[in-house]
């Protein structure tokens, strides 16, 4: 699996940054929905952006940032038989103009109560991926599921780089099961309904804590 060469840190002057040369990705080791994330392309958003992400977060990961690209999400099922399907995968549009999804990407606040909702657009499913790209992330996407401690599902993050490289960002342990949420989305789109997927974790779990009685 390949990923950003990076470092995980708890100040802003640990040694081990002059190791990475800018432009930079910070972003706190223990956040989701980017918080505390920023890019950094001069010393000064380097140690404003650690610092800000300090303040969510005891640990920081700062990595090559990975020009744009594609971003992409890769979703995993896991299957009765133990064999894992991959879902459609989700492209997330990024630009030189555009190069980071944000929280702002991801939320937007439309509400007069400020209840936060999903943000829409800025998505599509299935992505616009050669054929290569594709067989890349999925071999990549498996490769991490178990080492991981993933199970019953997983959704991994990755960025193709304009000469298509592939790029492990993130592992996503968790799903909100909400309609709107990417892994109910693309199990909607594939030959696993919601339904289906549904039935088929309960299983899993079932043979994972069930043991017949002791006569």
């Amino acid at each position: 699996v390949s990923v950003p060469a990076g470092v995980v840190i708890s100040a802003k002057d640990d040694e081990s940054l002059k190791t990475l040369s800018l432009p930079l990705i910070i972003k706190p080791a223990n956040e989701d929905n980017s918080i505390g994330l920023s890019l950094a392309n001069t010393e000064e958003e380097l140690v404003k952006g650690i610092d800000e992400a300090l303040e969510v977060d005891n640990k920081v990961i700062v990595e090559q940032f990975i020009p744009p690209g594609k971003e992409i999400r890769v979703g995993l099922i896991e299957n009765l038989d133990g064999t894992l399907q991959t879902l459609p995968m989700y492209e997330y549009f990024v630009s030189d103009s555009d190069p980071i999804r944000t929280m702002a990407h991801k939320y937007t606040d439309l509400d007069k109560n400020g209840e936060i909702f999903l943000a829409t657009g800025q998505r599509q499913c299935p992505a616009d991926l050669t054929d290569e790209v594709v067989a890349e992330l999925n071999r990549q996407a498996t490769l991490a599921h178990k080492p991981l401690k993933c199970r019953d599902f997983s959704l991994f993050d990755f960025r193709v780089d304009p000469e298509g490289k592939v790029f492990f960002l993130e592992a996503c342990s968790y799903c909100s099961f909400s309609p709107r949420c990417v892994l109910m989305s693309q199990s909607d789109l594939s030959s696993l309904k919601c339904p289906v997927f549904f039935d088929n974790m309960i299983e899993l779990a079932r043979k994972r804590k069930w043991s017949p009685p002791s006569c």
